[in-house]
């Protein structure tokens, strides 16, 4: 049996290998970035260059690495707030009690309740801490 699959060959082999791995290059090496997003490029985990909207290439195989980031909209976090309609910005952690996150204690001593609402932007991405 084993003689029988070494004297196996395929028909056009080398060329149907060729055009896949030109295709599978062809692939990992071309990328587009949305409108409102810009493309962070790391080689090896190492920041490269920032890319604009639009078809952008890079180096294939994992080389490089693209992280796509939306610098135009702006972000929601709400904290205590108890929401009466689902929204898609919506962003509660599921089993957090909202009555507990929004308890703040004030400069005398006492307990409130306050619900509050972080928007934000990004502006640059590639300032890392």
């Amino acid at each position: 049996m084993v003689k029988q699959f070494k004297k196996f060959r395929l028909p056009g082999g080398p060329l149907a290998l060729g055009i896949i791995l030109v295709g599978f290059l062809a692939l990992t090496t071309f990328y587009t970035v949305n409108q409102d997003e810009v493309g962070i490029v790391q080689r090896f985990g190492r920041y490269i260059e920032t890319t604009q909207p639009g078809l952008n290439f890079k180096l294939p195989l994992g080389i490089d690495a693209v992280t796509k980031v939306n610098v135009k909209r702006v972000q929601t976090e709400e904290f205590g707030a108890s929401v009466a309609e689902v929204d898609f910005r919506t962003r509660t952690k599921a089993g957090a009690d909202s009555a507990t996150v929004a308890l703040m204690l004030t400069g005398d001593l006492n307990v409130a309740v306050v619900p509050w609402i972080v928007q934000y932007r990004i502006k640059d991405p590639t300032i890392s801490s």
